[in-house]
């Protein structure tokens, strides 16, 4: 609900109040929605979206209109689909994530962009010029992840006591500072800590394996749209492999982990 007032906020004050049956000569607003990782219609973010607008008493095609795209995996493939949705003349954009904001700020400087980027620093990574006065045309959810990383690993230490070493699930297409403030947290811990390095779907599988040799203690997997994808997969190896692990997103555990 919190990114739908976000919205709502964004959008121009003339699109607000065509809310309840605009004439058909009307522009409705159009809401474009920016996404890296696969189809999916039980996605949180964007079914949080459509309850939220519904719940707020906008009819989808009547009093908004949404506009998807999926990079499918291909960050590579997010800044031509941001673009596209900037020619459709969209009223605000939202985007998951750090590399979809990154495109739809570079698609455009004027159009609203909402956005919930829980693996980056908002000033630090360029999107704010502070949290005090961010500036720009972005606006959003961020984590404060130094934190907040620290708080799993000392979570993973009240679950497993004797735990020494552990292996890291990162997304190296983000932004570091969330893997800085885990290694950070595991010195002061005299933890013994390896970084799983992913970039695509496709290497889940046999980076997790390889981790296996060395025999870790726990997993801790932080935050990007693509390991929150990946969390079934995640999920079933750590049960095969009897491996305590800890994720910041709910599908983990609802997969059975």
């Amino acid at each position: 609900m919190i990114l739908v007032n976000f919205l709502l906020l964004a959008l121009p004050l003339a699109m607000e109040a065509q809310e309840a049956n605009p004439p058909s000569s009307k522009k409705i607003p159009v809401v474009g929605v920016l996404q890296p990782g696969s189809p999916d219609p039980a996605f949180a973010p964007v079914l949080t979206l459509r309850q939220g607008l519904r719940g707020l008493g906008y009819i989808e095609g009547q009093t908004i209109r949404r506009e998807v795209r999926w990079a499918e995996g291909k960050v590579e493939t997010l800044p031509n689909l941001a673009a596209d949705l900037v020619r459709l003349n969209v009223d605000v954009v939202y985007a998951t994530g750090p590399h979809a904001m990154r495109a739809a700020a570079g698609a455009s400087r004027t159009v609203p962009i909402v956005g919930d980027d829980l693996e980056d620093d908002p000033v630090e990574s360029g999107f704010a010029a502070s949290i005090a006065r961010p500036g720009g045309n972005i606006t959003g959810l961020f984590l404060n992840l130094p934190d907040l990383t620290g708080k799993w690993l000392q979570l993973v230490k009240e679950v497993v006591p004797t735990a020494r070493r552990v292996v890291v699930l990162w997304d190296a297409t983000t932004s570091p500072l969330q893997l800085r403030a885990v290694k950070r947290a595991a010195e002061t811990a005299m933890v013994e800590l390896r970084a799983l390095e992913v970039r695509r779907p496709t290497e889940y599988a046999e980076v997790l394996k390889a981790a296996m040799k060395e025999r870790p203690h726990a997993l801790i997997q932080l935050s990007s749209p693509a390991i929150r994808q990946a969390s079934p997969l995640v999920a079933e190896f750590t049960l095969k492999n009897r491996l305590p692990a800890i994720s910041l997103f709910r599908l983990f555990p609802e997969a059975g982990a």
